[in-house]
Order: structure tokens, then sequence, then C-alpha cells
């Protein structure tokens, strides 16, 4: 089971929350945030826009009239949050981050399935931005509704220590008492505490205002307002999950901050943008030996990864997949690889599979007196489709040709090339293009573009201003000061990942054109 794996390393999973939550024990996970689809409108709650995106909102909104969408909603909410409640442990927290078209119809169903009394407090998000609304007051906050497994849930206050207010320090004596005697109310209960106080339920952090930090994802929150939930309530080596990954702040936090870390999402976009924060995460310190091994679990797999296995290693795996048995002995097996149901299985790690192939595998059948069995491999040849035919027309053999594809989800990496290049007139500026070709048709859903192994910029097609660009190409502006590596990946909307890398020198900024660089 995948979850066994979050021991050595930490996990995203490509999957509907719903499914990949019943795959996790109970009473296993330390912390779970989750920053949902909000319930305020049909277009805005397709972030990424690609295919399994669009799949799971279409059933969060299957059901009918607008009268009933907000049923339909927390319908689709609750089955996944008693998941969630079914996997905290007895020490465990849970945040649900949410705004005000649903945040009361939320609180009633975590109440109900975590207990009233469970509940910790109503945090609010302030957000203090320019803005001049017309018939209300200025929506500046959202709502994290934080609720505890049971009684004995962890919670570390000094962790989340903030700077008390100028009006308070500027009452403070040298000894560190308040010079009143008095504190709110209260006698003063003694010197103030160097790191700060406590944090109260209302939580001013900034929107994201660095560029570094933002990644062109609209409901992107900041990493400070992840940090101060993961520090509250959660110690080092703690389990982290959420299952709404998005823009995958959650999963970098965590992984800054010492915790092990499950992020889930059924948006190929989301989990590939996920990868390369954390890949930028581990690239940003390499000297710093404590960072994890991030896997994705669930993407489809390319051919040139299935190749690229050891023979035995792809024997076991495949038919462990098509539900069989492996033969543990993998030298001098005859030829049988497995088996399904008591069926024999041979596996083939090639394309094109022949006739001699077929012949062989019917002889290992008469050795050990079956009359059906199972061949897979990537292709067959029209050949060993005739001989198996044959040998069933006969009534000697039943050989079932699979090929590899109907057993596990595979398919070709998009070609990129690095191509064309226009440098600025005063040769500081290479403006970088590259071009990606899918060999299965498949719509190109994320371009990223890394400087030295640093990731350097996020191109989401789906959140480009200018919609009718083709996807297939993607520009990026380097600042040119010293000769560099430059690394392209584009990824489908079926997770393949195709990538170039280019070394851009000298030569290639007085060999391209010049143009006036428009600021």
């Amino acid at each position: 089971m995948w979850f066994e794996q979050i021991a050595k390393k930490n996990l995203l999973i490509y999957d509907d929350n719903l499914e990949a939550l019943r795959q996790v024990p109970s009473e296993s996970v330390d912390l779970i945030y989750l920053d949902p689809p909000f319930f305020s409108g049909r277009d805005y709650n397709v972030i990424w826009g690609d295919t399994g995106e669009v799949r799971s909102f279409q059933d969060r909104w299957a059901g009918g009239s607008e009268k009933t969408a907000v049923e339909v909603y927390i319908a689709w909410m609750e089955e996944r949050v008693q998941e969630m409640h079914r996997v905290l442990k007895e020490t465990g927290s849970f945040y649900l981050h949410c705004d005000w078209h649903a945040s009361h119809y939320l609180k009633v169903m975590c109440d109900r399935i975590f207990g009233y009394n469970n509940f910790r407090n109503e945090i609010v998000w302030h957000y203090p931005s320019m803005s001049a609304a017309k018939y209300s007051f200025p929506r500046k906050h959202d709502v994290i509704l934080f609720y505890a497994r049971s009684e004995n849930c962890h919670f570390n206050a000094d962790e989340v220590r903030i700077p008390y207010e100028e009006s308070t320090l500027g009452r403070v004596s040298s000894d560190g008492l308040l010079k009143d005697g008095y504190f709110k109310g209260r006698k003063n209960p003694g010197a103030l505490n160097k790191n700060g106080k406590i944090a109260d339920s209302v939580w001013r952090i900034p929107h994201i205002s660095s560029q570094q930090e933002r990644i062109g994802y609209p409901t992107q929150k900041p990493l400070a307002l992840l940090e101060r939930i993961i520090k509250a309530s959660s110690n080092e080596g703690d389990i982290v999950l959420d299952p709404f990954v998005g823009g995958g702040t959650t999963c970098l936090a965590a992984e800054k901050l010492g915790r092990k870390f499950i992020g889930i999402d059924q948006s190929i976009a989301a989990i590939k943008v996920t990868e390369g924060r954390i890949e930028d995460l581990h690239n940003s310190d390499k000297l710093f030996a404590e960072w994890r091994e991030c896997e994705t679990l669930g993407l489809p797999y390319s051919f040139a990864e299935l190749n690229e296995m050891n023979p035995f290693e792809y024997e076991t795996f495949i038919v462990k997949a098509f539900g069989g048995e492996p033969n543990k002995k993998q030298i001098g097996d005859g030829g049988l690889d497995g088996m399904k149901d008591g069926v024999p299985i041979q596996v083939k790690q090639s394309e094109r599979v022949g006739r001699n192939v077929v012949d062989n595998f019917s002889a290992a059948l008469r050795r050990v007196k079956k009359t059906k069995g199972t061949i897979i491999a990537f292709s067959f040849t029209r050949g060993a489709h005739n001989e198996a035919a044959r040998l069933q027309n006969e009534g000697e053999f039943e050989i079932d040709l699979i090929a590899a594809n109907t057993v596990v989800s595979i398919n070709r990496r998009p070609k990129v090339s690095i191509g064309e290049m226009t440098v600025s007139e005063d040769k500081k500026w290479i403006l970088i293009r590259a071009h990606a070709v899918d060999p299965e048709q498949n719509k190109i859903t994320v371009w990223n573009w890394y400087v030295e192994g640093r990731l350097k910029d996020t191109d989401v097609v789906c959140q480009r201003k200018v919609k009718n660009r083709d996807p297939a190409y993607s520009e990026f502006e380097l600042r040119y000061d010293r000769p560099v590596k430059v690394r392209a990946t584009a990824t489908d909307d079926f997770g393949m990942t195709g990538w170039s890398e280019k070394k851009i020198g000298l030569d290639d900024a007085y060999r391209s054109p010049s143009v006036a660089r428009v600021n």
C-alpha cells in the first residue's frame, strides 16, 4: 500500500482525494489542512482547466438546480471530511479554509463530524488591500475552521508567537514590566515574553507580494499562513496531509519545517507545479542533507520509464498490476513470470513481439500441462496474433495477447526543443522560446523553466493572459550576464513530462537577432 512509503519519502498522489483517503490507515495523520474549491461560482472553481480537474468539478456540481447546489456541494465535501476525521490521530488537528459563501454550512457539517466540543477556533485571515465596494463593506478575509480530533490534540502556542503591538511596547519599563501594572484590565502577570505574544484568532497576513513566491495560481495562499498552522499543530517528523494540494504551499511549508507530507490532487497541473516548487527548494540548498525525497504516485508511466526498468522488476510490476502473483524464481522460470487464477503469465519488455514468442510460450504451457495462458507486451505483430488464433482454432491452447497499456497507463512524453532566441540591443536580456510536440496529441498544460537547476518561471497554459496563444509554445526572458544552462519542461494533460536543456553562451547572445527590450 502506498501509505507505507511515507516513512521514507514524501508523497504526491494524483487521484480523487476520496479514493486516496480510503487507502490511508485510521488514526495515522497528525495534521490536515485543506483549501477546497470554494462554493463561489462554477468558473472560478476550475483553476487549472486540465482533464482531471474538470472531471472532479463536474462531479462536484452533479445533481441539478441552483436551489440544490449548496446541498450537493456540502454532500460532496462531507464524505471527504468523514474520511479525514477517520485518518486523524487522537492528537491530530484539522484546518478547513473557506470563505463567506459556505463557511456557515461547513461549520455545521464539521460540528456533526468532529463534535461541537472539539471546535477550537474560527480563525479570520485578514488580508488588507485597496478596494472600492459599492454596495457593501469590502470583503477582506477568509475563515479557517480549526477542529481538534480530541481533547488531547497537540498545540504549540510558543511556536506561533508574534510581536507585541507598539502601544504595548511603549508602556514597558526597563525590567520588562508594564509601567502602570495592568495589562488589558488585569493585574500585570509579570514581564512580557521576549518572543512576543501568542497569536490570536485574527491573523493579519498579507496576500503574496513577492514575485519569487508567486506562481500564478489564483487562489495561492502565502507561505507564512501555512507555516503558522504547521508550527502550531504539529512537531518535526509528523505527517501533514493536504487533500487539495492546489499550488503546493502546504507541502512546501511542511518540507521547510521538517515535517513529512502527503499532497493529493486530481489536477495534473497542480501536481506538476508542486513538484517544481519542491525540486526548487531542494536545489536552493543542496548542502542541506535533511531534505526528504518526494515521489509522485498515480501518474501514467512513460514507455521510456518502463523500458529502463530492471527486467525482473518490470516483470514483477506488470504481473502485480495485472492482478497476478509473480514467480519468485526469476532465473530459470521456464518462461512463466507469474500466475493469475491458475493461468500462467509471460511478460515481455518489448514492442512488436512476434510469432516465435507465442510458439515458445505454447511449449512452456505444454510442459506445465496448461491449456490457457497470457502474454503481456508493449505491442504484438500480426504474425503473433495469427499464431495465437491458429492454436486456439486447433483447440490446443488459448493464449491471450494483452497490450501493457491496458494493464497500466502508458504514454509517450512530449518532445521539447529550445529554439529561437531574441536578444535585447544592450545584450543583457534574451527571450528564449521552446516548442513541444506531443506524440499522443495531448494538450500541453504546464511549462517550467529552470536556470542552473533553479525554478525561475512557471507558465500554466490555462492562466495565460493571451488566451489564444498556442499551448505548444512557451517563452522565457533571461537576464544574461554569464553563460548558463537553461532547461524547459513541458507537461501534457495526461501527466507526461518532456524536457530540453541548452547552454546559453556568448555566441548565442551575439548570433541572435537584436530587438529593443520592452519593459
